[in-house]
């Protein structure tokens, strides 16, 4: 599921990849609001995915997953230039009611682009899949 929300931003195709997200408000689950995807449509044009690998994960119980990507943001001309080009994005697979969710973990992911707390989720229709 992480995967291919990031294949679609690097792809550009952003559509595909909002229409991924959703957030939890009072145990219910929906789709982000329309101001939450421009923050991140915002964000994409700052820090684009141009590459991206999983760093690593844990497995906390048999309902949610730890999974940490690094996400590379513009390419370097020399391999030796230490300037930073990535960054990284912590995810949190869920499953509720048969359902595999992803939350992004890293609040400041989120907060950065919008200030009210909300839990942010990436949701995968089909429980049996889960990448």
């Amino acid at each position: 599921m992480a995967e291919t929300y990031l294949t679609h931003l690097k792809n550009k195709q952003y559509d595909a990849a909002l229409s991924m997200l959703h957030e939890i408000v009072n145990d219910s689950v929906k789709p982000i609001s329309q101001e939450d995807k421009q923050n991140i449509l915002r964000q994409q044009e700052v820090f684009p995915v141009l590459d991206y690998h999983l760093e690593s994960y844990e497995f906390v119980n048999e309902h949610k997953v730890q999974l940490t990507f690094s996400i590379e943001f513009f390419k370097k001309e020399n391999e030796n230039d230490p300037i930073q080009n990535t960054i990284r994005i912590n995810f949190a697979p869920q499953r509720i009611n048969a359902t595999w969710y992803l939350t992004l973990m890293n609040k400041s992911y989120v907060t950065m682009l919008n200030s009210a707390e909300k839990t942010v989720l990436l949701a995968d229709n089909d429980s049996k899949t889960f990448k």
